[in-house]
């Protein structure tokens, strides 16, 4: 077997490999748009099963982080009581110094300042003992009201895939070439072993 025809052999195996694998990564999200080649129906992967892959994507994101338990967690952790507590502390005495005085301004001339520190130290308690319950009732109602899974999909879904597809190839651009070089590889391996097999049967 001649010299030049294994080397074109293997050149041309490795050539396929990297085309092979370049038109594997292209079929990912191209052709954008359903078309007919040879009779046959050809979409990429992702616009195909856009709506599909929406819905498992919204899924996953709203059982991992936008369920109630999760929502209920953060917003009523320690940490969160602890930065509203100014906030409440001054609300609470606007009320005990300006709104009771308003509101029975008798009573208010009874109460002194150690009666006003009791009030606020109970509506203090108090808050703590509410906010975590009304937390978990507003997150349930707002979770029901927005339908947070529904609304995720159809954000994802409008997602132009252009745009996406410009993304994967300028985020991904190295493990591309990877995937290329991979699939080059490949083929140069295959057109060795077919070298290896003819000139091994023309023994």
């Amino acid at each position: 077997m001649p010299a030049t025809l294994i080397i074109l052999l293997i050149v041309l195996s490795t050539a396929c490999g990297w085309f092979i694998a370049a038109i594997l990564i292209t079929t990912i999200f191209y052709p954008l748009q359903e078309k007919k080649i040879a009779g046959i129906r050809i979409q990429g992967i992702i616009p195909a099963h856009r709506e599909q892959l929406a819905d498992a994507v919204a899924s996953s994101i709203t059982r991992s982080f936008l369920n109630q338990e999760s929502i209920t967690r953060s917003l009523s952790s320690p940490g969160i009581m602890q930065k509203l507590q100014p906030e409440i502390e001054a609300h609470v005495d606007h009320f005990l110094q300006e709104k009771i005085k308003e509101a029975f301004p008798l009573l208010y001339k009874f109460m002194g300042e150690k009666t006003l520190e009791k009030f606020k130290a109970a509506f203090m308690t108090e808050v703590e003992v509410l906010f975590p319950v009304l937390i978990r009732s507003y997150a349930g109602i707002a979770l029901g009201e927005m339908q947070p899974e529904k609304m995720l999909a159809k954000k994802i879904n409008e997602l132009p895939v252009e745009k996406l597809a410009e993304a994967f190839e300028e985020k991904a651009d190295r493990q591309l070439i990877k995937f290329k070089l991979l699939g080059a590889s490949i083929g140069l391996l295959t057109g060795i072993l077919q070298v290896f097999f003819i000139l091994l049967l023309k023994k």
